[in-house]
């Protein structure tokens, strides 16, 4: 199973530095450094080059992952953020304010090998790598419709091991479309998902399957 042999890690970015965004997301264009990002990856592999999503204003239309959505104002998209042989991230940040040390994200994580894998395996591989982490805490485990298709959703708290480092609420939305195996991330700092939620449900709500 190609899938079963990857390596999970948890997908979120966390800035350092005020005034910048995680990997030149914003601010003043200096870099911070991601405390934590990353996707569902191989052991090893070349990088498989992804074409560019179009983006015109707020709205992403990506032919080659099959998907479109719009994304909330302020913003910034990146697009192919993350690329592994097999794989490819799409991520978006907030604005990072003064004196914060986080951003929110949205990230949209397209898995192209999937072969010989059913849908209920990948899922199953997903949850079983998720809970195994010892960093997620609180896992919850639902089931919802999302872009017409049947989604698994992992709702759970993300626990730095590293001293000072902010905690973090993530939601996985896991489903399969006919291009990719998908895990959607919405990302947020510990106890403000509410605050953030209308900003994630532009994406979450626009967000479609197209040929």
């Amino acid at each position: 199973m190609r899938f079963g042999r990857s390596i999970v890690i948890i997908a979120a970015f966390v800035a350092l530095t005020a005034g910048a965004a995680a990997c030149g997301g914003g601010g003043d264009g200096k870099l911070a450094t991601p405390t934590a990002f990353s996707i569902t990856t191989r052991a090893s592999g070349d990088v498989t080059p992804f074409p560019t999503p179009q983006v015109t204003g707020n709205a992403i239309v990506s032919p080659t992952k099959g998907y479109s959505a719009s994304f909330p104002d302020g913003w910034k998209f990146h697009a192919n953020l993350v690329q592994t042989a097999d794989a490819s991230v799409d991520a978006i940040f907030e604005p990072l304010t003064p004196g914060a040390n986080v951003q929110a994200n949205i990230s949209a994580n397209c898995i192209v090998e999937r072969a010989g894998q059913s849908e209920e395996e990948r899922v199953s591989f997903q949850k079983t790598n998720t809970l195994r982490q010892g960093l997620n805490k609180d896992i919850q485990v639902s089931q919802m419709k999302f872009a017409g298709m049947d989604a698994t959703v992992l709702s759970y708290r993300f626990v730095s091991q590293t001293a000072g480092t902010p905690e973090l609420d993530k939601q996985d939305i896991l489903f399969a479309s006919p291009k990719c195996a998908w895990i959607v991330t919405t990302t947020a700092p510990a106890g403000q998902r509410p605050k953030y939620q209308a900003d994630f449900d532009i994406f979450l709500n626009t967000f479609k399957l197209i040929s």
